[in-house]
């Protein structure tokens, strides 16, 4: 461990206190733990070497983008798909099958113009 001195203002002082009462260790093992946090956070959806945009991220941008579906036609996939779900959990109760009645699209459909 290296020790270190950083000055701290007292409404930081009194959450970093009440952080380490929550977790039930000292102050220093939650100051670590809030920057190791903080920094997993920043990080999120950054490529670490080239700190870059996810690729993956990327990729799902670009998908939302190509099925332009307003939040209107979202909701109604979303709620047909639950639907379809409880369906085919119901019918499986009744008969004792596992087997799906009715699949659910894998993605949702393009609202109509």
């Amino acid at each position: 461990m290296i020790k270190a001195t950083y000055s701290l203002d007292p409404d930081t002082v009194r959450t970093l206190e009440a952080m380490a009462r929550r977790l039930g260790v000292s102050k220093s093992a939650a100051l670590r733990e809030a920057i190791h946090v903080a920094d997993r956070a920043g990080r999120a959806g950054r490529s670490e070497r080239t700190g870059d945009a996810d690729p993956r991220l990327a990729a799902l941008d670009r998908l939302q983008k190509q099925l332009a579906l307003s939040p209107q036609a979202a909701d109604t996939w979303v709620l047909e798909a639950r639907q379809l779900r409880q369906d085919n959990d119901r019918i499986a109760r009744i008969w004792g099958t596992t087997a799906p009645v009715r699949r659910v699209a894998e993605t949702p459909r393009r609202g109509r113009k």
